[in-house]
């Protein structure tokens, strides 16, 4: 049965993260939405899963909130949504199997099967309620939550993956990946010896086949790969085929009605012979509380969508097309500021591309925008006969922020002007050629990168190619340079242009190194040009002249110095003195940062992105300690975030960009985007809106309170109420920490300490700014 007709609802938008908690007072997250996968109805409220991010539909307002850790979540990527409506909870399960329990009390954090060491896959498939338990099928066995407790009752460790359960009578019924088990309530189902193979009369399909069950008016039903579904009416039947279809994505039991859904078809048993249909787009999920003919239903790019059953069993929509203003993926390799506006693209690659939808997003502080690739696709398949994928990098036109040149890895470069196509450029019309010693075709063109020059000239690196640095001159004429140390460079990647005006590309692995160029100013002469490929670095620590053994070299900054920091396998190296790389490679060397006069800083940490913010502090992103902000020289750590301190989705950091004017810090990560506001605006006070958290500090506290709101690099002191002097520093940006001890190291007593401050300008005078109670 077809929809009788189509109402599109247009749902007024309300941006909505509930007020955070103050120790997250400066942070934002941006999670991206756009691929709705699971949905719960609550009595208020519908929550869809999008992206492994969670946001809620009011039913009533049609207000939409988003949710994250400046919410109240516990974590990131979350993994699966249930919802009980007896205990009133929603069931939260996150990827690395921490849990949270969202119920009229608020949000209750479960991290037992985090914690756990013992379970190396914790991977939840699905939850079954049984009046105040929850089930969780996982890939160990079954667990055992009381939700009015909010405790683990019990864990049946049965080294198997359960894939669903549901209770018949007393007795569990597990679909595991070897076959269908049962086991009775009330035997100690710890001992795996008490749990029996349930037999199936039936030739038709196996037990290990059965990816999901549950129970329909008294009759057990299942879902079977690839087969259809079938029932049993009571234990030791014949099972009885119910659906012949191959291409169900899954079943549900809801109040009076069984639902058969595939990924474009939804069909309502009311009984185990009559049924209706209705065809509805993309369907992932459907959830419905109250069996009163509404249901819910997540569609994938569609987003949420729910319908009403009438009288005369058609169907009506009721909501569709919900716009949520969000990235589209969590796709965050590259990211660049110009006039306070974020790009991002998402393209990646390794030992070959990624074939990622083409994604470019723009922020522009307020509104999120979305390319929409499929401009591109277009035209790039009248020439090419294929998407356009993989958009490494940007490179924005310093006139018109509207007017950018996207790199992919495959398909060349593209222009793209006020959101619409205008050119491809390849083989056919520049001096970029196709990937040499690859069996692709010659229109296969793998760009690493592109940027521009203070002359308004684009600079690209052109992987797998004789002529590996290209340029398109601010005339529109193209050509190329050719260096014997980067011919045929298979995985050039980004292109630093200094302040000098050398050329710096890193070659992330792979004959990995750093190739260093002084054109001397005269780009189509090369004759005067002198050049030189790093694949390693002289130790300037070291007296014997030795190396540093890094393998991968993964980005590149300049400090306000002139200083070269380098991220790579073995942590960050700086070369102070990268005046003279190109021309006499002899002079240049390179040093790890030493802590306590011995240990190398993050050694054997991949570092994947430094950012140099106005203070010529460094922000490091690293592969899975998320992000570290030094001092100018390195010295110190100042802020160390993870994601158990921060809103940081995920300690993967792939890229780091700084907006100056705002102080602004924004971490692309693999589950997301996230930023720190660290400096302050240009017309922003001093002392204005100065406050500490927490206040008053107490011992589970971890003795750590953040004066936030100085003056950008104040003075601050500290003292009691008789005026001794207890702390003294300068604030990083807006902020101090202080960790609650005196000068001597000993943790301060019971009392209220006062914060003096000034700016760093030497006249200006000092004052309180705010006080600080400490509970001992």
């Amino acid at each position: 049965m077809k929809l009788k007709y189509f109402i599109p609802v247009y749902i007024l938008f309300v941006f909505i993260q509930s007020s955070p908690a103050q120790t997250y007072k400066n942070w934002r997250t941006f999670l991206a939405y756009g691929n709705a996968t699971q949905v719960v109805e609550t009595n208020e409220r519908v929550f869809v899963l999008s992206n492994s991010a969670l946001y809620s539909y009011g039913k009533e307002d049609t207000e939409i909130r988003l949710y994250s850790k400046l919410s109240g979540l516990n974590d990131t990527d979350i993994s699966l949504i249930r919802y009980s409506p007896e205990n009133k909870t929603l069931v939260i399960v996150y990827s690395n199997g921490n849990i949270d329990l969202f119920g009229d009390d608020g949000i209750k954090n479960m991290p037992d099967l985090k914690n756990v060491s013992n379970i190396q896959d914790k991977g939840v498939n699905d939850i079954y309620f049984h009046n105040q338990y929850a089930y969780f099928s996982t890939n160990f066995g079954i667990m055992v939550v009381n939700l009015s407790k909010k405790e683990v009752t019990d864990t049946y460790r049965m080294d198997e993956n359960v894939r669903a359960l549901c209770i018949q009578g007393d007795s569990i019924i597990a679909a595991t990946a070897s076959g269908l088990l049962k086991g009775h309530i009330k035997d100690n189902l710890l001992d795996r010896q008490k749990w029996d193979e349930k037999q199936l009369n039936t030739t038709a399909f196996n037990g290990d086949e059965i990816i999901n069950i549950c129970l329909f008016q008294n009759n057990l039903v299942f879902y079977v790969r690839s087969k259809g579904v079938y029932y049993e009416e009571a234990p030791g039947d014949e099972i009885i085929r119910l659906v012949n279809l191959t291409n169900i994505r899954n079943i549900k039991a809801l109040s009076n009605t069984l639902l058969v859904f595939t990924p474009a078809d939804l069909r309502f048993y009311t009984d185990m012979t009559n049924f209706i249909s209705v065809s509805i787009g993309t369907i992932f999920d459907v959830a419905s509380l109250k069996g009163n003919g509404i249901y819910w239903i997540a569609s994938g790019a569609n987003e949420l969508i729910g319908i009403e059953r009438g009288s005369d069993n058609t169907f009506n929509t009721i909501v569709s097309e919900i716009q949520i203003n969000a990235p589209k993926r969590n796709f965050n390799a590259f990211m660049t500021i110009q006039n306070d506006r974020l790009f991002i693209t998402g393209g990646d690659r390794y030992t070959d591309r990624f074939y990622r939808p083409g994604t470019l997003i723009i922020y522009d502080g307020d509104e999120w925008f979305n390319f929409d690739e499929r401009i591109v696709n277009t035209e790039v398949a009248k020439i090419l006969n294929t998407p356009c994928r993989d958009y490494m990098g940007i490179a924005v036109d310093p006139d018109d922020d509207n007017h950018f040149f996207i790199a992919t890895y495959g398909e060349g470069i593209i222009e793209v002007k006020d959101n619409d196509f205008v050119e491809l450029y390849n083989i056919t019309n520049s001096t970029l050629r196709g990937a040499e010693s690859t069996n692709n075709s010659p229109y296969y063109v793998r760009i690493g990168s592109v940027c521009f020059d203070k002359d308004k000239n684009l600079w690209a690196a052109n992987c797998l190619t004789q002529d590996a640095i290209k340029i398109r001159k601010a005339n529109g004429e193209w050509i190329s340079l050719y260096y014997s140390d980067i011919n045929n460079a298979d995985k050039l990647d980004k292109i630093l242009i200094t302040s000098r005006g050398h050329k710096w590309i890193n070659v992330p692995y792979d004959n990995s190194g750093i190739f260093v160029l002084d054109d001397n100013n005269t780009i189509e002469d090369t004759s005067d040009d002198t050049f030189h490929f790093y694949s390693v670095f002289t130790d300037a620590l070291s007296s014997t002249g030795a190396t540093i053994p890094a393998s991968q070299y993964l980005c590149m900054a300049e400090d306000k110095n002139g200083t070269i920091w380098i991220g790579t396998n073995i942590g960050p190296l700086k070369c102070t003195s990268p005046a003279t790389a190109a021309a006499s490679p002899e002079t240049l060397k390179c040093s790890r940062l030493v802590r306590d006069n011995e240990a190398y800083f993050l050694s054997g940490e991949t570092v994947n992105a430094i950012a140099v913010d106005a203070e010529n502090q460094k922000w490091i992103g690293t592969a899975t300690q998320g992000v570290f902000l030094i001092n100018d020289d390195g010295t110190e750590t100042i802020y160390h975030f993870t994601t158990d301190n921060s809103p940081l989705p995920s300690n993967t950091i792939k890229t780091i960009v700084v907006n100056e004017t705002t102080g602004e810090v924004f971490f692309g990560t693999d589950n997301g985007i996230s930023s720190y506001k660290s400096g302050v605006a240009s017309d922003s006070k001093p002392f204005s809106n100065v406050y500490a958290f927490p206040n008053p500090v107490r011992p589970e506290h971890n003795d750590k309170v953040t004066i936030s709101g100085l003056a950008n690099n104040a003075t601050v002191k500290i003292t009691d109420g008789n005026g001794n002097l207890i702390c003294e520093g300068r604030a990083v940006g807006t902020q101090f920490v202080w960790n609650c001890r005196s000068i001597n190291g000993t943790r301060v007593a019971t009392g209220v300490y006062f914060v003096f401050s000034t700016t760093s300008s030497t006249s200006s005078s000092e004052s309180v700014v705010t006080k600080i109670a400490v509970v001992k």
